[in-house]
């Protein structure tokens, strides 16, 4: 620690040294102080000898050091103070569609079931707080707008579940379910605690779910579609199936083929001439990687969630070398 007296001209002069208890002796006039340590923050800060609060304080300063990620950590908790006020939304859908008949609507190829509230809190503190060692967020507790502890719309593991979110749920100007959610920061081997205010919007349907949820209601025209889009698909796997001189293996991804299992089975359903025989209840399945066809089955039936970012990095990864 170093003391030092801020002389006339502004410059402060030659340190000053305790006695041999420790004290320093101030008389009046304004002083700087810094304190600093190996592998912390220095903190460096005046103050007037004749300050009534210093002096109802016993003239005794408390300074706490602060590591680099002890710093970083009160950043981050500062940046989701300031975004609880609005809430930090948590997007559905990452892209958009156009569509000319029925306007813009979300991306049909995004997974709901895809985002969690600890990544999400993660890529906003990595825009927000500019650091090269990571933050990382563990959720310990979410809780509703009434304050009770509340794992229905995010559960314990931070997995967002947007078609639980409904009506009743929304808040006053209805963009989505409000919810507390108390966090743990850890960066390096410093851990903070925070919490955050999040917005989680009720499910958007991709159009493959309208049509499903149409057609289940009667609609003549929707279970035309989805007829139709089953049909062109058996026809592909036939004509590959020809020209192949045969199936090994028959995979499902995307959007559509990720998520939709009645979509599958409606593909599936006339391909019994291939050998194709699906399992219903592994068939429910969405979202990951599975396979969906009986041990029996002469095709082996697979689901395959897409990603094509880590494709991509890989790809230019392996060009760079």
């Amino acid at each position: 620690m170093a003391l030092y007296k801020n002389g006339a001209s502004g410059a402060y002069g030659d340190p000053i040294l305790p006695d041999e208890q420790g004290y320093y002796t101030i008389i009046f006039g304004q002083y700087r102080y810094t304190v600093s340590a190996e592998g912390y923050t220095p903190v460096s800060k005046t103050f007037n000898a004749t300050d009534t609060a210093l002096k109802n304080n016993n003239y005794v300063i408390t300074v706490k050091l602060e590591s680099p990620a002890d710093k970083l950590l009160t950043q981050a908790d500062n940046a989701l103070f300031n975004v609880s006020g609005d809430g930090l939304a948590m997007i559905e859908y990452s892209g958009m569609h156009s569509d000319p008949d029925f306007g813009h609507y979300a991306d049909i190829d995004s997974d709901d079931q895809d985002v969690n509230v600890q990544s999400a809190i993660e890529a906003y503190l990595a825009k927000k707080v500019k650091s090269d060692y990571p933050i990382t967020v563990t959720v310990d507790k979410v809780e509703n707008d009434q304050w009770d502890e509340d794992y229905t719309v995010i559960d314990k593991n931070g997995k967002i579940h947007y078609d639980a979110v409904t009506e009743d749920m929304l808040n006053f100007d209805e963009t989505g379910a409000e919810l507390t959610v108390s966090v743990t920061l850890t960066c390096l081997q410093s851990t903070k605690e925070s919490e955050v205010t999040v917005l989680v919007p009720m499910h958007t349907y991709s159009r493959q779910e309208r049509l499903d949820a149409a057609a289940k209601k009667g609609n003549e025209a929707a279970q035309l579609a989805l007829d139709k889009f089953a049909y062109e698909v058996r026809k592909y796997i036939g004509a590959y199936a020809a020209a192949l001189g045969g199936v090994d293996c028959i995979v499902f991804t995307a959007g559509v083929g990720e998520n939709s299992s009645s979509m599958r089975a409606s593909i599936c359903d006339g391909l019994e001439y291939l050998g194709v025989k699906l399992d219903a209840e592994k068939n429910k399945l969405r979202g990951e990687e599975v396979i969906i066809s009986t041990p029996d089955s002469k095709v082996t039936v697979w689901v395959i969630p897409t990603n094509e970012e880590l494709m991509i990095a890989q790809d230019t990864a392996a060009l760079t070398k």
